[in-house]
């Protein structure tokens, strides 16, 4: 029912999902639903529709929990961290229903998250 509701955008992403890669080499783009995509150095973003997940390579999730984002001389991965939330939170914002969102690390376990949000 979902399926004929949708936009052709949300319909492909329903029956295929979307993988996005992040990494300091190049800009987001379009990565492979495959397990070689997962990389220490990388941050996939993964939309299927119903769930949206951030996953940090174990690379990036070692030097976040270290708090390089906090300083000032690394403000590139400050960013580089916030752009995946940032399309994330596009994609919750806009879709109904409401995908669930999972934040997880490589090796790690996942976190739910709602973004808080108003609907107008």
């Amino acid at each position: 029912m979902l399926l004929y509701r949708e936009n052709i955008t949300n319909a492909a992403v329903m029956i295929q999902p979307s993988l996005i890669s992040y990494s300091f080499n190049s800009l987001p783009a379009p990565a492979l639903l495959d397990v070689a995509s997962i990389a220490a150095d990388r941050i996939l973003l993964l939309d299927s529709y119903f769930s949206v997940v951030i996953f940090h390579g174990m690379t990036i999730a070692q030097w976040r929990n270290m708090g390089y984002q906090n300083q000032p001389e690394h403000q590139a991965f400050a960013q580089l961290l916030q752009a995946p939330r940032d399309d994330a939170q596009i994609i919750v914002w806009e879709r109904f229903p409401v995908p669930r969102l999972v934040i997880c690390d490589q090796h790690g376990s996942q976190v739910i998250v709602f973004f808080p949000y108003i609907r107008t």
